[in-house]
């Protein structure tokens, strides 16, 4: 059977927007999973810093197995949280650079954690003072990606 060509283009027509509008809602759920993920970051780092809020890392710290133990608690949830912003599925071609930095962000999230944990283990504040560093990396892997998405809006 034959179709009409007006018929032909409107079925062209319809599936075009049946596309972008499925692109628009994977962009959507990735923005939206995206800020989720960000969101639990920040969250997790926020704990972990009242955690150490007007604390002194000394040799007495590391002593403390209830403060250690409170610690690395919440390095899990930061490692966790860093572990779904670097696994998002379903990237975007836009966003395809931003995820490039949340991977990046993962995996200096996972050697901050590292760090800081053989640091507590071990009772050497040096593994600390580095994880501090990796810190400082992944404020500037996030300074870029809001930069890149500030400038897709």
């Amino acid at each position: 059977m034959k179709l009409h060509k007006s018929v032909q283009i409107c079925v062209v027509v319809v599936l075009l927007i049946l596309t972008i509008a499925c692109s628009f809602t994977a962009k959507a759920d990735y923005e939206k999973a995206l800020i989720e993920n960000l969101n639990a970051y920040s969250d997790a780092f926020i704990a972990f810093a009242g955690t150490m809020q007007n604390v002194e890392i000394n040799s007495q710290k590391l002593n403390d197995p209830s403060w250690v133990a409170d610690v690395k608690s919440k390095l899990e949830g930061i490692k966790a949280a860093g572990d779904a912003l670097g696994s998002m599925q379903d990237v975007p071609e836009d966003y395809q650079s931003v995820d490039g930095l949340m991977k990046m962000i993962n995996q200096e999230t996972d050697v901050m954690v590292s760090n800081f944990t053989q640091g507590l283990d071990a009772q050497d504040i040096s593994l600390i003072e580095t994880a501090n560093e990796n810190m400082l990396k992944i404020r500037e892997y996030m300074d870029d990606a809001a930069a890149q998405i500030e400038s897709m809006q």
